[in-house]
């Protein structure tokens, strides 16, 4: 596609725009792109490899023959009810801050909302101010409840008492000091509350893995799910699984939890390290799990196991995002704390009227960081 807008143009993507962006993405602050990071999100993506209709990899705007807006756009495979639905996930909105109120950001997510050469769109990680643009575009929140809410496991009370110290602005040498006492504090008011750090039921044994090496049985296990679910479920078979968590810039930071009973797979779930920075967290997030017809001991086994992964790797906290309400009751059973992270990140639109109608309700819905960019990259 190509538009005309006041003073430039819009069309779509190429690779062949990867240093015109990368440039871009410089001037914004965001740090320089890769072009090892583009090949994996549109030349080595599967969800290419069965369908002809290859959606644009984004949209930018040309002004004065610079591009001074980017919007990305990675297809991925859904399966709902028997059908496969190709979607388009937003990646990477951004304009040149010279550019700002000429209207190029509504622009691009215009061209995303209404693209037509995928079935579904979905924006996983909006920030506030886009969420405004997606809504006047004619995009939906998620009508899953509490994605917006995630749930959280203290795992190393010192580490949370100094980061919270530090968002308080306490100087960094002071906050060390007093995480001691504050530490000891936050971990006996998790004892009054009830709230128990998540253990493994018997008859699962379970395991974790630094590498995303997910075979045959991953398949199966897919296969056994998608005969009964009703809902919308993005891809996960071995091969789309591999590749997601396999990007460039994700080496490293990902485990891979299994739980088997007696011998079988029964589920997995996959743990990704999103540190809050600034304040010296060190948080580890449940990024995806999938268990066979609802599994509550299978859901509860991995939980176990991603919290002590979280443990092994010197992690201050476990979070969780997302996850429809059968998976957050069995989360819920712990007590964990919680924390609201603002309006709903996660926005969609669909070009049949029959399947939006369908897509309305929360039960249509697994929702999970796994869905759009929330875990394909890992920044520092």
């Amino acid at each position: 596609m190509e538009e005309r807008l006041r003073g430039a143009r819009l069309r779509d993507a190429t690779l062949g725009d990867f240093e015109a962006v990368a440039a871009l993405k410089s001037r914004i602050g965001w740090g320089r792109d890769s072009a090892a990071t583009w090949s994996w999100l549109w030349e080595r993506n599967p969800a290419l490899a069965t369908d002809t209709r290859r959606p644009p990899i984004g949209w930018v705007v040309e002004r004065d023959h610079r591009v001074v807006g980017y919007f990305g756009n990675v297809p991925q495979v859904y399966h709902y009810r028997g059908r496969r639905i190709l979607a388009g996930a937003a990646i990477g909105l951004c304009v040149d801050p010279a550019c700002r109120g000429a209207g190029y950001g509504m622009e691009l997510v215009k061209a995303w909302c209404h693209q037509d050469r995928v079935d579904l769109a979905i924006s996983t990680t909006t920030s506030p101010q886009v969420r405004t643009m997606m809504l006047a575009a004619g995009a939906l929140d998620l009508p899953q409840p509490d994605y917006a809410r995630a749930l959280h496991w203290i795992v190393e009370p010192r580490g949370v008492a100094a980061a919270l110290l530090r968002k308080a602005g306490l100087a960094s040498p002071l906050a060390g000091a007093a995480a001691w006492p504050a530490g000891a504090a936050l971990r006996a008011w998790d004892v009054i509350l009830g709230r128990r750090r998540p253990s493994v039921p018997d008859g699962f044994d379970v395991a974790v893995d630094r590498e995303p090496g997910f075979g045959p049985e991953y398949d199966d296990l897919w296969r056994r799910v998608t005969q009964t679910a009703r809902g919308l479920l993005a891809c996960r078979s071995a091969e789309s699984l591999r590749w997601h968590f396999g990007g460039p810039t994700l080496e490293g930071a990902v485990r891979i939890l299994t739980c088997r009973r007696g011998g079988a797979l029964a589920g997995y779930a996959v743990s990704m390290r999103v540190d809050a920075a600034g304040v010296q967290l060190r948080r580890w997030r449940l990024v995806d799990l999938l268990v066979e017809h609802g599994d509550r001991a299978a859901v509860a086994a991995l939980l176990a196991a991603a919290f002590h992964a979280a443990r092994e790797e010197g992690a201050h906290v476990l979070e969780v995002i997302g996850y429809p309400e059968e998976i957050r009751a069995v989360f819920a059973e712990s007590r964990p704390g919680s924390r609201v992270l603002g309006d709903c990140p996660f926005q969609w639109s669909v070009r049949s009227a029959e399947v939006a109608k369908e897509l309305g309700t929360a039960p249509a819905w697994y929702a999970t960081p796994y869905d759009g960019d929330a875990a394909l990259l890992f920044l520092e």
